[in-house]
Parts: C-alpha cells; structure tokens; sequence
C-alpha cells in the first residue's frame, strides 16, 4: 500500500504552505483562484494515481498466478497481459447500441460479458 499526501495552492501561497507543520509536499499552480486551484488539484490526482497503477500493475506477479488483476477502468498505458483485466463502470460512456436491456435489470444485477473494441490502433488487447 502506498498513500500520497499534498497540499495544492497557487503560487502566491507557496510560502504559507511550506511553513506549515508537518512537512507536506506542495504542488504549486498558476491559477489564482478555488475552481481553477480545484481542477489543477483533480488533473495532478490523476496523474499520480495512474502512475501508482501502472506500478502495482509492472510489479504484480500475476503471469505466473491462476487469478487475475483486476483495474479500475482503463488498460490503456499498462503492459499488455493476459491476467490483467479492466472494470467499465461509467455511466457517462454508452456500450452498447440499445440499452433497454439496462433497465429491465434487477438491482444488484450485472451485464453480461461484453467485448469492447480497441478504441486506438495501438491498443491490441481483447477487452471483456
């Protein structure tokens, strides 16, 4: 298990959030202001969380295992392998051509297994 604590102020506050106790790291932005402050926030959380994924992914030694690793969300950036499976979970995205089905599911249900097609050339996986 790996945590990451920072603190994420504009320039202006840098200073002030070095001084404080403790010893947080700073990640510093140009934008001045909460939303923009906010959204930089959510981008450098992104980032940091994929790269601890992509790390547990490289040093899982799953190719060797009967079980799989299972990824919130997207394959794309991890190493291709067998054992190393995504979980799709956006509501935001649509699979399939006609979703009435959906709605016909009982709460607590699942879909069935689906094949989603590569979404770049380079992306060479058979996600199911």
């Amino acid at each position: 298990m790996e945590e990451r604590l920072w603190i994420v102020c504009s320039d202006e506050d840098v200073e002030w959030a070095e001084g404080l106790p403790g010893g947080v790291p700073v990640v510093r932005t140009a934008a001045l202001h909460a939303p923009g402050i906010r959204r930089d926030a959510l981008r450098h959380l992104r980032e940091v969380r994929a790269e601890l994924e992509r790390r547990v992914v490289s040093a899982h030694p799953h190719e060797g295992s009967d079980g799989l690793l299972v990824v919130d969300g997207s394959l794309l950036g991890h190493r291709p392998t067998a054992r190393c499976i995504g979980v799709v979970k956006s509501c935001k995205t649509r699979y399939l051509g006609d979703e009435r089905p959906l709605a016909a599911l009982p709460p607590g249900s699942r879909t069935a297994t689906l094949q989603l097609p590569p979404r770049t050339a380079d992306e060479t996986l058979r996600l199911t």
